[in-house]
């Protein structure tokens, strides 16, 4: 089963924009020899994503700076905290747990950074450092 992650940003850095963080995931992996790297677009809103393959397993990394990004943050409520923009990351099946080392590298990245609520949409919860 697939599951997917939400990276909230709660500061409004214009240095965090999306070229940043694909560059930053390339370069999380970039010793990985056997990951190919693509880009896609969306041929109905042209949104960019960032594709990691691994053999048969898959991942998914876009990013939002819309005001849907506000509305998913709010319908959270968490109090006192503002979004304006956010990371998804969607994750393959991996049934046997054969790349959970990929996905410890993302959460880690992604809970180490600053001012940054990460949400397990999978599991409906925040996921805490």
């Amino acid at each position: 089963m697939s599951h997917t992650i939400h990276a909230y940003l709660l500061i409004n850095d214009i240095r965090c924009n999306q070229e940043w963080f694909f560059n930053n995931i390339r370069e999380l992996f970039q010793d990985t020899d056997d990951i190919i790297f693509s880009k896609d677009v969306d041929p109905f809103d042209s949104q960019e994503s960032l594709n990691l393959n691994l053999d048969s397993y898959w991942l998914t990394v876009f990013y939002d700076s819309d005001q849907q990004v506000r509305d998913d943050f709010n319908y959270l409520g968490v109090d006192g905290l503002e979004a304006f923009s956010r990371i998804r990351v969607i994750f393959g099946p991996d049934e046997m747990n054969a790349y959970d080392d990929i996905a410890v590298v993302i959460y880690d990245f992604l809970l180490n950074m600053e001012n940054v609520l990460v949400y397990d949409v999978t599991q409906s919860e925040v996921i805490e450092k």
